[in-house]
């Protein structure tokens, strides 16, 4: 993921909101024009999360990450960046991508977070800072929250996202910062959350 400004949107017609919520009620996918949400369905199947295996040696790197990179933003908030960061492990650990994918050497976690140039926490450091034991335990529970898509698809449900959005989310790969740099390529699925907008550029994966 890399840090870039606004993605751009276009308008929606006056009666999207309506349609919207008809197809929802029916449960008709189709490509969502909302505010902040653009999505692409050129492949057949919807686009999936993706189960990754996880080491107890990797949980004090993946909490602080998610600490450094969505602290502000609650648990779900946090959630939502492991579950990217564990779509991108479980896609090469399948085999569903090649390694070298995300710039990450192999299907770790580890080396997921690490992948030259991908999470703005490694590269400031950040990543680095003396988090406090309440602090880790609530990044616990956040990546605890990613593990289960089924809650937390029923979390962002309560939470009032539609359904394409909680789509998105959930399979997503990758995010940037409202205020960061714009790489056209990241732009498939945008989807936002609080001050982050997440995509699933590179996902593979598809249920049928």
């Amino acid at each position: 993921p890399r840090a870039n400004h606004h993605p751009r949107h276009s308008s929606p017609p006056h009666n999207h909101g309506l349609i919207q919520e008809i197809e929802e009620i029916l449960g008709i996918d189709t490509p969502s024009t909302t505010t902040g949400t653009t999505t692409s369905t050129t492949e057949r199947g919807e686009i999936s999360p993706v189960e990754a295996n996880l080491s107890s040696k990797e949980q004090n790197l993946f909490q602080r990450l998610v600490l450094a990179e969505a602290k502000s933003e609650g648990k779900t908030g946090m959630a939502l960046v492991a579950r990217s960061v564990m779509n991108r492990a479980g896609l090469i650990q399948k085999g569903i991508v090649s390694p070298g994918t995300f710039n990450a050497r192999d299907g770790s976690v580890t080396s997921v977070i690490m992948g030259s140039n991908q999470y703005q926490p490694v590269r400031d450091g950040s990543i680095n800072k003396n988090y406090s034991k309440e602090q880790l335990k609530l990044a616990a529970e956040a990546i605890a929250l990613a593990q289960d898509v089924s809650k937390l698809r029923s979390v962002l449900k309560a939470e009032g996202k539609g359904r394409n959005d909680i789509k998105n989310l959930v399979a997503s790969t990758g995010f940037r910062t409202g205020y960061a740099f714009d790489d056209p390529s990241q732009n498939v699925n945008v989807t936002k959350y609080k001050n982050h907008y997440f995509n699933t550029a590179g996902n593979k994966n598809r249920s049928v």
